[in-house]
């Protein structure tokens, strides 16, 4: 009867080991493409700032298709600008508002940094395309309806880029990501510039999701808070990963 009973102790311990070091679910992100293509740099110019023309810019373009699923039993919300990608400044993540950004990994599987500089062009009081004079406006705008309290990026991201995944939903999504030049200078104008200079077949991309969801609850209002938790949605915090793919370089 001892024997049995020791058996059996052993049995339910195991049972609940198991059941404590079961990872958790949460979302996923999935890049569907194969791959992913960076242009041979021998076709930008020499200093590597832009692309040399129109086709080379447009081989260059990688048309991204990607799925976020949710396996949980909760409502999340992202905010999600998707329409191009920043790459990631930092292997971990670091920042405090909603992104989504991707890092080109080597074959050791570390992050590559990108070149940044600065045209040397670039004059503030010719920026006709910056639109920031439209944005202070609308964030003026914004505080009168009492929307937000102070000048917020986050408040204007989470107005025209929130998006709610419910319980066993997939959503799919398109972005645009050009390699290795990633932000060309204006011709005219000059800005910033942002290029990676040694990219090779045996790199790979992942798409990376991060929040701090305590820093966006203090930058929203109230009736946006009370709306959501009156509708039992969560802000997602943390950060997720895409799986990775390969790079491939066009001719």
């Amino acid at each position: 009867m001892k024997n049995k009973l020791i058996s059996l102790f052993f049995i339910l311990s195991c049972l609940l080991t198991l059941g404590c070091s079961k990872k958790e679910k949460t979302l996923t992100i999935t890049v569907v493409n194969p791959c992913m293509k960076y242009l041979d740099t021998l076709q930008t110019d020499k200093t590597i700032t832009h692309y040399k023309n129109e086709k080379a810019r447009s081989k260059a373009t990688n048309v991204i298709t990607f799925t976020i699923s949710n396996p949980t039993d909760k409502k999340y919300l992202l905010v999600l600008n998707t329409d191009s990608p920043d790459p990631a400044s930092s292997p971990d993540f670091d920042i405090k508002s909603p992104a989504i950004s991707y890092r080109i990994l080597d074959k050791k599987n570390e992050m590559k940094r990108y070149s940044p500089g600065i045209a040397d062009s670039f004059s503030t009081d010719s920026c006709l395309d910056c639109g920031f004079d439209s944005f202070v406006r609308q964030m003026e705008g914004y505080k009168q309806l009492g929307i937000t309290k102070n000048y917020s990026p986050e408040i204007y991201d989470y107005l025209h880029n929130a998006v709610t995944i419910y319980p066993g939903e997939k959503r799919t999504f398109k972005s645009i990501v050009k390699l290795p030049i990633v932000l060309e200078p204006l011709q005219k104008t000059g800005g910033g510039i942002i290029r990676y200079k040694d990219l090779e077949n045996t790199d790979s991309f992942e798409l990376v999701y991060g929040c701090k969801a305590a820093y966006l609850k203090d930058e929203l209002p109230k009736y946006i808070l009370d709306e959501l938790e009156y509708n039992k949605i969560e802000i997602f915090d943390g950060e997720i990963r895409s799986n990775k793919v390969k790079l491939r370089k066009v001719e």
